[in-house]
């Protein structure tokens, strides 16, 4: 075989293995898509039939330690699952295991801890990696300035937001109704201004749930 056609043969069996592997990190993309839909429709029973189907342990995919660890009945290695994923993924995953990391602090009254987290959430928004379609609020004026938003509400039905933003206006709390766009479906939200920090807005919006019995989520546009 002359050095030319060596060099061929060799790049022919390079590009194969290339092509092998793309082809494969395309079907695993789309693999692990097909398994946040699940999660995200919270079709857990589905979930955990399809989880079936995967090796588990060290060596796993963080995909698969991630909604694994959503089974696992000891809360203490749940928490280390989602803290080893966290530390090494990225993206829309990572936001993922700071929520499950927010939950398991808040649950046991470490709230510095918990804080923590949720301000990782807010501050590296994952919706633009998440899989989950939706619009921007366009902030004009004065709101530009406003850092954060506090919503109260989201509702299918911009009636029920009117109710609930009149309500509060009752209150001395004046809110505004925000239509998102998500996955096709137009919501309408319910927004309370914030303060000019992360860590005051999330102590008004404990207030808020406090007096109002609201859960909320914090925004920032």
């Amino acid at each position: 075989m002359s050095q030319m056609s060596f060099a061929q043969f060799r790049n022919l069996i390079i590009g194969f293995y290339v092509l092998v592997f793309c082809s494969g990190l395309a079907v695993a993309q789309d693999t692990y898509q097909s398994l946040y839909n699940l999660y995200e429709q919270q079709q857990f029973e589905r979930l955990k039939i399809e989880l079936k189907k995967y090796s588990t342990g060290t060596s796993a995919p963080l995909e698969i330690r991630f909604f694994n660890a959503l089974f696992e009945q000891d809360a203490e290695l749940a928490k280390q699952e989602y803290q080893y994923v966290f530390d090494h993924a990225r993206g829309r995953l990572k936001s993922l295991a700071a929520d499950k990391l927010r939950e398991y602090y808040y649950a046991l009254g470490y709230y510095v801890n918990a804080d923590k987290y949720h301000k990782f959430i807010v501050e590296n928004k994952a919706d633009d990696n998440s899989g989950v379609t939706q619009n921007k609020p366009e902030l004009r004026g004065e709101n530009k300035n406003i850092p954060y938003f506090i919503q109260v509400g989201a509702f299918g039905l911009k009636d029920n937001a009117r109710e609930l933003s009149q309500m509060l206006a009752t209150q001395d709390l004046p809110a505004r109704i925000v239509e998102r766009t998500v996955n096709g479906k137009t919501l309408f939200c319910v927004w309370v201004e914030g303060k000019n920090s992360f860590e005051s807005t999330l102590q008004y919006a404990d207030k808020i749930k406090s007096k109002y019995d609201l859960e909320y989520r914090i925004i920032k546009p």
